[in-house]
């Protein structure tokens, strides 16, 4: 087992790297132009677990419209334009 001093300065420095590597992402995000950050924003929302509960809720729900509606049970009158 290594002494106290030697485990609290590899914590240090692990510690240090950490800050180091996030400190260079958020540079690295900070040059990206705004467009591409937007665009990452997105993909990164598409990812998440919220985002797929709301795509089958969404389409899950327009199933059984759109079906009731073929059936006659729900009427669909769409006003036309004058």
């Amino acid at each position: 087992m290594k002494p106290p001093l030697q485990q609290e300065n590899l914590q240090e420095k692990i510690l240090q790297n950490v800050e180091a590597v996030i400190g260079l992402q958020d540079q690295k995000r900070q040059d990206l132009p705004r467009h591409h950050r937007l665009l990452e924003s997105v993909a990164t929302a598409f990812g998440r677990p919220w985002f797929l509960y709301a795509e089958l809720g969404f389409f899950g729900v327009w199933g059984i419209v759109s079906h009731l509606i073929k059936i006659n049970l729900m009427n669909w009158n769409i006003p036309s334009s004058p």
